[in-house]
């Protein structure tokens, strides 16, 4: 006996006693235990063949619904990642074009003027006056490097 049926046998029970009590007639619960001892738990009338076979399309329907909900969702993702690295190796391509043409810019604006290392001679003849360096040659040599400046420009 399952714990089920023990239950049931328990509440018939219980319920044969309290008709005794009151002085009823228990013979239909006494033939409900007596069926439930001899039977047994009720048997489960077996599936139709048709019955399983639908039950496993449903369920294989459901399995491939869902994997395919997963799949798309993959596929969206790997098409979200496909943009994003076409629009970084695009800006890289545009970041190089734009720095070649800025040094290019650069170098030649260095090739027209030549002034580059007049500027630092410059700045650094001020540097040693202002840092104490203060002698005639120094004082001399600011002067020819802010002539040639002038010059220049």
């Amino acid at each position: 006996m399952t714990i089920a049926n023990l239950k049931e046998y328990a509440r018939l029970s219980m319920a044969i006693k309290k008709a005794r009590q009151e002085g009823k007639n228990p013979t239909e619960l006494l033939i409900q235990r007596q069926k439930l001892i001899i039977i047994g738990p009720p048997r489960k009338e077996p599936k139709s063949r048709t019955e399983i076979n639908r039950n496993y399309y449903q369920r294989n329907k459901e399995i491939l619904q869902e994997q395919a909900t997963i799949n798309k969702a993959k596929k969206q993702e790997q098409e979200q990642e496909r943009r994003e690295q076409e629009v970084k190796e695009l800006a890289a391509k545009l970041y190089e074009a734009n720095s070649i043409k800025v040094l290019m810019s650069f170098k030649q604006y260095t090739e027209l003027k030549k002034g580059k290392k007049l500027w630092l001679d410059f700045s650094q003849t001020l540097q040693d006056l202002t840092a104490g360096v203060g002698d005639i040659i120094s004082i001399m040599k600011l002067r020819e490097v802010s002539e040639n400046l002038i010059s220049d420009y």
